[in-house]
């Protein structure tokens, strides 16, 4: 049995295939032939244009969380536009509303007992409304605003009655110097100096805590993502934490504290660093350190700044919004629970 299609059909007019079956018969073998003709193409109707739907008017609870975020930006911008050294009344630290870079500098002026104002700005503030969708970006424009005289767009900010500047270092040195916080002979100094750069690669550096942290930044392959983590927990993790015990260890002072016989800034960036990143990314792997972990509560009971840990400190260590949930690859440091001070010290 054959079956053949036949593309020369002439057209009918019901377009639909027909089949013709002859069966012969000869010495008793049968032969059965099926023709069978093509329906006649039919004519496409032309495709029609697409037209994307508009998106849907926001609601009034859009509508009025966007007109509250205005108003907290706008007041957070006001602030910033008007402080200046030649009326700050007291001095003023802006930031964002978790701990990141700015713990030491609350620390250093806690432990001090300096009576400051704080405003801390949310990402929603920073870079675009509750609701993308709905609304354009508040954005960029608040940059503009946390600039200052030297026109550098970074927060923390600290402007007291003498200076207006930025950077977390700058700041950290410029507050020591002034009370007292630094080191007091040109080998101390050397020892800060290290320091202070270690703590900051311990976070930024390409090998650092940042650029596992942010899965995003640059966009990259889950299986790229998950060995940046494991390089992280198998290498780099306690590489670091060896560097700073040592420089802990071989203290001539042997005060308990990382340059002389005193606190310095050192002591707050190292705790910044060791307790809000490192401890709460990975406590388990952080307890194999036990002397980090005596230090570390040795600078948590400081006066003032073990009140600031228990009672003002930002909830988390990085961002808590949506963007925390879109950047960061791993949850504990946006996490209110991970980042308590009850998981991180024993202060009563």
């Amino acid at each position: 049995s054959h079956s053949h299609e036949i593309p020369g059909c002439p057209e009918r007019i019901d377009a639909m295939p027909t089949t013709t079956t002859t069966t012969t018969s000869c010495d008793g073998i049968t032969t059965t032939v099926t023709t069978t003709c093509a329906a006649a193409p039919t004519a496409e109707a032309p495709a029609q244009p697409t037209v994307e739907a508009p998106p849907p008017a926001p609601s009034a609870e859009d509508i009025a969380k966007q007109d509250a975020l205005i108003a907290e930006r706008d007041a957070f911008t006001k602030r910033l536009r008007e402080i200046s050294p030649a009326n700050a009344k007291r001095p003023l630290v802006a930031y964002f509303n978790f701990r990141g870079l700015a713990w030491p500098i609350h620390a250093v002026l806690r432990y001090k007992k300096v009576t400051y104002d704080s405003i801390e700005m949310s990402m929603n503030h920073f870079y675009s409304s509750s609701n993308m969708m709905f609304f354009p970006p508040l954005g960029m424009d608040v940059v503009s605003d946390i600039q200052g005289a030297q026109n550098s767009p970074h927060l923390p900010r600290y402007v007291d009655s003498d200076v207006d500047m930025q950077q977390t270092d700058a700041i950290l040195r410029y507050l020591g110097r002034k009370h007292e916080l630094v080191a007091t002979t040109p080998a101390e100094e050397i020892r800060m100096d290290q320091i202070q750069v270690i703590c900051y690669d311990m976070v930024f550096h390409y090998s650092g805590m940042f650029q596992v942290l942010n899965k995003q930044l640059p966009a990259r392959s889950e299986e790229a993502q998950a060995a940046m983590t494991a390089n992280m927990k198998n290498k780099h993790f306690g590489k670091f934490l060896r560097l700073l015990q040592g420089f802990l260890d071989s203290n001539p002072t042997k005060s308990g504290y990382l340059v002389g016989g005193k606190v310095t800034i050192s002591d707050f960036c190292a705790y910044n660093t060791l307790a809000n990143w490192y401890k709460v990314w990975d406590p388990e792997q952080f307890a194999t350190f036990p002397k980090l972990e005596a230090y570390i509560q040795r600078i948590a009971e400081l006066p003032g700044v073990k009140e600031y840990i228990m009672n003002d400190a930002p909830a988390t260590v990085w961002m808590p919004d949506q963007f925390g949930q879109i950047l960061a690859s791993d949850p504990k440091l946006i996490s209110p629970e991970h980042c308590h001070h009850s998981k991180l010290v024993n202060l009563k």
